[in-house]
């Protein structure tokens, strides 16, 4: 399993919000407190329909994981998408650039 970043989650926050045509601002991530550094950051996801649902995605320093508020099955395909994408570009020695 490849390491991700801190650079790798920023990346991904930002091409997820860009993908649902919203705006993206990493002083909008949020650092937890606790003794391991960890972050969240609120997204939207936007359906085909134009419907909108929170996607809250986090950092523990190791991996990036995602909470859908309405557990739509579409927005889990997505993001999966989006991830695995993002992870077969880095595989691939590609510098991960917006």
């Amino acid at each position: 399993m490849q390491t991700v970043t801190y650079p790798d989650y920023v990346f991904f926050c930002k091409a997820f919000q860009e993908w649902n045509l919203f705006d993206f601002e990493e002083s909008d991530i949020k650092q937890e407190p606790g003794e391991v550094p960890s972050y969240t950051y609120d997204a939207t996801f936007r359906d085909e329909s134009n419907y909108k649902t929170n996607v809250v995605i986090s950092f523990d320093g190791a991996a990036i994981t995602w909470a859908i508020a309405d557990d739509w099955e579409d927005a889990h395909e997505e993001i999966s998408t989006l991830y695995d994408s993002m992870m077969q570009l880095k595989a691939s020695g590609r510098q991960l650039v917006l």
